[in-house]
Parts: C-alpha cells; sequence; structure tokens
C-alpha cells in the first residue's frame, strides 16, 4: 500500500525537491514508522505540504522525496507513529517516578521537533500522547509560558479527544490558580475550535459545567452556546443550560426565547426537570410564585437526586413553600436538601423561616 506512493514518485523526483526545499528547511527530519493494518516501513518525515507529507528513505539523503497524502493514510486506517531513542522513554519513568527536572530537557529535545508536526493530530498515532507527556512535564515544573505556548498549538478539533480533555483540565487548573491570562489563552483556544466531533463537546460540556459551578456564568454561557449551535445528542442540554446562565447574567428575554425554541420536551427526556427549575426561577423574577411552585414542583417530582440541579431544585421549593406561607413545608424540604446534600452550597443558604 505504501508502494504505489514510492513507484509513483519516481517520476517526480526534481518537481517534489523544489517544492519541499524550504518547508524542509524549517521543519526538524524525523523517522516514523507508518503502520498500516497489514505491513509498516520506516521512513523519514522531513516536511508537510498542504494536504501531502513529504517523506525521504533512511539513509543518507540522496535528495529522493516521497509525497503521500494525508487522506490516503487515514482511509487506509494507517498509524503514524514517531520513533524515540531509548533516553526518551528513560526520561518518562524518571519523569513518572517524580524526577521532573531533570527528565523535562530531554522529553523535551524529543517532543519540541514534534511541534510543527501538530496538524498531523487527526491522524493516528503517538504524536499527541507524546505532546500530552511533555506537556504534563512543562506542567509539573510550572513552565507556565511554555505550557500556554504548546497547548495553544494544538489543533483540538482534530487531534484526538484526550487532548480536549486534557486542555480543558488545564483550563480549569489555570483558572483555580487565578492564572486569567493563561486560562484566558487556552478558554478562547477551546472556543476558536470548529466542527467538533461529539467527544470533544462532552469535554466542552464538563469544562462549561465546571465554571458554572464556579459562578462563571459568562464563560460557560459562551461554552454551551457553542455545542447547542451543533446538532446532535447534547443539543437540548446546552441549550437549556444556555437559558440558565441566561438567567443568572440577567438577560431579560434570552433565558425565554431559548426554552421557546426547544421542543416540548417529554417528562422522560433528560433535561425536562432543568427546564422546569428555569421556568421557575423566571417566575420567581417576575414575582408570579404560584406559577412558579407549579413549575418547580413538576421539576421536582420528575427529577433525579443525581441531577447536578437537583439542590437547587429542592431549595427553589422550600424558598417557594416559604413565600407562600407553607413553613412546615418549607422546613420539610430545606431538611431534606440538607440531609441529601450537607457539602453542597444550596444547603448553606438560609431562607429566613418564621420558627411558628
Amino acid at each position: 500500500m505504501i508502494a504505489k506512493p514510492l513507484i509513483y514518485l519516481k517520476h517526480f523526483c526534481f518537481f517534489i525537491i523544489i517544492v519541499t526545499s524550504i518547508r524542509s528547511a524549517c521543519s526538524a527530519e524525523i523517522p516514523v514508522i507508518i503502520k498500516y493494518p497489514n505491513q509498516s516501513s520506516k521512513i523519514i518525515l522531513t516536511s508537510f505540504e498542504g494536504n501531502n507529507l513529504v517523506f525521504r528513505p533512511i539513509g543518507s539523503d540522496d535528495g529522493g522525496r516521497i509525497l503521500i497524502k494525508i487522506e490516503e493514510l487515514i482511509s487506509q486506517h494507517a498509524q503514524l507513529n514517531f520513533l524515540f531513542p531509548e533516553d526518551f522513554y528513560e526520561a518518562v519513568e524518571q519523569f513518572e517516578s517524580g524526577e521532573v527536572i531533570r527528565s523535562i530537557s530531554i522529553i523535551g529535545k524529543y517532543a519540541d521537533p514534534l511541534v510543527p508536526y501538530l496538524d498531523l493530530s487527526n491522524i493516528p498515532g503517538n504524536m499527541i500522547p507524546s505532546i500530552l507527556v511533555y506537556l504534563e512535564a512543562l506542567k509539573k515544573a510550572e513552565y507556565w509560558e511554555k505550557v500556554i505556548d504548546l497547548a495553544t498549538q494544538i489543533p483540538l478539533s482534530s487531534a484526538p479527544p484526550e487532548a480536549m480533555d486534557y486542555v480543558g483540565k488545564l483550563a480549569l487548573l489555570l483558572y483555580d490558580s487565578d492564572r486569567s491570562n493563561d486560562f484566558d489563552r487556552l478558554y478562547f483556544h477551546i472556543l476558536d475550535q470548529q466542527d467538533l466531533a461529539l467527544s470533544h463537546l462532552r469535554s466542552l460540556m464538563y469544562l462549561a459545567k465546571e465554571l458554572r459551578i464556579r459562578d462563571d456564568y459568562l464563560k460557560a454561557f459562551h461554552l454551551y452556546r457553542k455545542i447547542q449551535i451543533n446538532d446532535g445528542s447534547l443539543e437540548v442540554l446546552a441549550r437549556l443550560w444556555v437559558s440558565y446562565c441566561s438567567f443568572y447574567l440577567g438577560h431579560d428575554i434570552v433565558p425565554e426565547i431559548f426554552l421557546e425554541e426547544l421542543e416540548k420536551l417529554d417528562v422522560s427526556e433528560q433535561g425536562y426537570a432543568l427546564g422546569e427549575l428555569i421556568k421557575a426561577r423566571l417566575c420567581i423574577r417576575d414575582g408570579d410564585f404560584h406559577t412558579a411552585m407549579r413549575f418547580a414542583a413538576k421539576g421536582r417530582i420528575h427529577a433525579k437526586a443525581t441531577d447536578v440541579y437537583y439542590p437547587e431544585l429542592l431549595y427553589v421549593v422550600a424558598s417557594l413553600y416559604n413565600e407562600l406561607g407553607y413553613t412546615k413545608a418549607s422546613k420539610s424540604t430545606l431538611s431534606e436538601l440538607r440531609l441529601l446534600f450537607p457539602e453542597n452550597r444550596w444547603s448553606h443558604k438560609d431562607l429566613n423561616i418564621p420558627s411558628n
């Protein structure tokens, strides 16, 4: 399967040398194994031009070049594995045993030359795992500028899902460490990604949830918006969270617009109870407590205790009971909330329930 490009390109050797000479000058030559389902070949990767990878045979460089289309490798289920010396793997073992500073320079020595090839992340192989090891080492050493520079060069939309997952969790670490500028660079790099697969959208959903529970409704809002414009299984739930965040951001019309755009959810569908909670919140905002109670009560009936918004739903029900004068029911619901979720922030909010 790799023989066809080899034979074909012998007739166009001179042309290929001219086309690739400039790119080759700025990209490191790296030995690789192209692994097909039934065979593999060792070869030197010299550069890539557009949709073509440029190789030369192992050994001394006689000027000949081999051109293989990226689409051809993908369609034939090939893997592109970069060959590392034993030093690299020993350094990784040292890093995993806690010798961060000692190992990082060796890991970087062999990982840095991969950076110009990050656009090949959609080809299966060991590049992204190797880059993520390097990122982890840089993170442990707290070389934050290098961490961010490297992470923002990964084409997350085409890279394997673990890259999006890693960068999202890295962004949260920066957020919690009050490294706002570094977080923003990663956050906007994530937002810039297009044509995301479902596995990538799930990582965005996780990041949005974590930002939301940290009360950063604006950043969560934009992530949920990005998720909901993609047709798929997460669209409805993301649209509901857009409405939820929009409510907390104080938008007057947006929450209702997003609720109206949703088709009528069946009570058995994921997100039904969340929709009722949002409707209750909007009614409370408008001072319509009786209607709010109807929505909140329906949400409570159909919600699961494992739903992330269930503690808030219980709190809303308790507060509405209190507002409507049902003191005993309010106390009972609040007790249920604190018994089930003693560490949840909604359990620590007071309602000023009358003692009698």
